[in-house]
């Protein structure tokens, strides 16, 4: 299940940008998070299963068109199709 990114869950957030081998750097997530909280067409969004969060997805809209610009997965949740799920989810935001 898709949810909203609060400031609650930053740090969560920052965890599985860092696992990205493009936001390896805490800096950057930070950066990116901010990016997130501030644009309005910017969305950050968590997946969540059994009360864990699992994933993160971060979009831009800009009607009609949805642009994933990022995707991270926890390393132990990976090649399940959670990346896929969360698009389709997204898609009908």
């Amino acid at each position: 299940m898709l949810i909203k990114y609060s400031k609650t869950f930053q740090k969560i957030a920052m965890g599985l940008l860092n696992s990205m081998s493009i936001e390896n750097d805490l800096q950057v997530s930070k950066e990116t998070i901010r990016k997130y909280e501030e644009r309005d067409n910017y969305h950050l969004y968590f997946w969540k299963e059994k009360e864990k969060i699992i994933g993160l997805t971060g979009i831009k809209i800009r009607d009609p068109v949805l642009i994933v610009h990022h995707i991270a997965i926890n390393p132990s949740f990976r090649n399940e199709g959670i990346s896929h799920a969360m698009i389709a989810k997204a898609q009908h935001l």
